[in-house]
């Protein structure tokens, strides 16, 4: 059964723990950065509340790090704020289709342009999982796999993913990603799997500054 999301605490961090990633101790800055700095981000996307925020990881972030991309748990790229207001639900609903596991595949812009000029009364949880839209994510083709379920496979697509669409900002000393499930590597390094590779946090701030241009 999902797991339901309490006030005040932090779900995304508990799921990763069970699967052996810890948040990097620079999240905090990075995410009070992108709600109160970042361009745009200080609203739900969905449905431009003020209420309840929460900074989403459209690519959760214990997946980014058990491919070996853990930078993108600090990149403004993967990144959009949604609510958690009762009978709303957006951060929960529109951006891990109701489970907390697995994420909407559609990426920012989908998922920020799919509700827009829809009255606010409009976008409540009930009627967005009637809305076709929230049908077509849902559908069998396009609903991600949870982690524990995914095949070596499915792994290295998802790495493929990651390096194509979010290609990594190397830091000073690390030019490169490690690579994923490559000459040997199984794919559970746990320094592999924990790293930031260094602080992500001038490239963040360079990021917020490119997005106010």
């Amino acid at each position: 059964m999902q797991q339901p999301n309490v006030p005040g605490t932090d779900l995304g961090a508990e799921i990763a723990k069970s699967l052996g990633v810890v948040r990097s101790p620079e999240w905090s800055r990075v995410r009070e950065a992108h709600l109160h700095l970042a361009k745009d981000q200080g609203f739900c996307a969905v449905c431009n509340g003020t209420a309840q925020l929460q900074v989403h990881h459209i690519v959760p972030f214990h997946f980014c790090h058990l491919v070996y991309r853990g930078d993108l748990e600090l990149d403004e790229r993967n990144l959009m704020t949604l609510c958690e207001v009762l009978e709303n639900d957006h951060h929960n609903l529109v951006g891990h289709l109701e489970d907390w596991e697995i994420f909407n595949p559609g990426g920012r812009t989908v998922m920020a342009d799919a509700f827009k000029g829809v009255a606010v009364t409009q976008l409540t949880k009930d009627e967005i999982k009637q809305s076709n839209q929230f049908q077509a994510w849902m559908s069998a083709k396009n609903i991600p796999k949870r982690w524990q379920a995914m095949s070596d496979q499915d792994k290295k697509d998802l790495r493929a993913f990651l390096d194509s669409n979010l290609p990594y900002i190397p830091t000073p000393g690390n030019p490169a990603p490690f690579p994923f499930m490559e000459g040997g590597d199984n794919g559970g390094d746990p320094a592999k799997i924990a790293t930031t590779y260094g602080s992500r946090l001038p490239i963040f701030h360079q990021q917020l500054a490119e997005l106010q241009v």
